[in-house]
């Protein structure tokens, strides 16, 4: 028996080639523009993958921000417990806007650019809030 536990792979695989999850940046830039020449029905599908390997180690950047935020707003008045409450909410927002970020674009087709960065820039947002609002006091 042939189980595929991983529907993603068993939708986007090009031919039985390696999917774009496995590949490194300069690969899928080459396949995607290779796609755009044969005008594939799965490019934004790929693209995302293109997008998720810059965007989600970007992500670290951000989050650093709004944790230093959070730190100096949260750190002295609500002790640890609340930090660490907040972080653990931040983060399984962040990843459940990444998955709907995903599955619009498998799904819906919304532009792949956009759904993948909105939750960075998102997290960029709240933490250059919190700091403006750090800077005032």
């Amino acid at each position: 028996k042939n189980l595929k536990l991983n529907i993603f792979d068993s939708v986007v695989k090009n031919g039985g080639n390696i999917s774009p999850r496995e590949m490194t940046y300069v690969d899928l830039k080459k396949e995607i523009k290779q796609m755009e020449e044969r005008d594939d029905v799965y490019i934004n599908i790929w693209k995302m993958e293109l997008y998720k390997k810059i965007a989600i180690p970007f992500s670290a950047l951000f989050f650093s921000f709004l944790a230093f935020s959070i730190a100096f707003l949260f750190g002295k008045h609500k002790g640890l417990t609340m930090g660490v409450f907040i972080g653990i909410i931040i983060c399984v927002l962040y990843w459940a806007l990444q998955i709907s970020g995903q599955l619009l674009v498998m799904k819906v087709d919304y532009n792949s650019f956009i759904c993948i960065w909105f939750p960075n820039l998102l997290i960029a947002l709240v933490g250059l809030l919190l700091s403006l609002r750090l800077v005032k006091k």
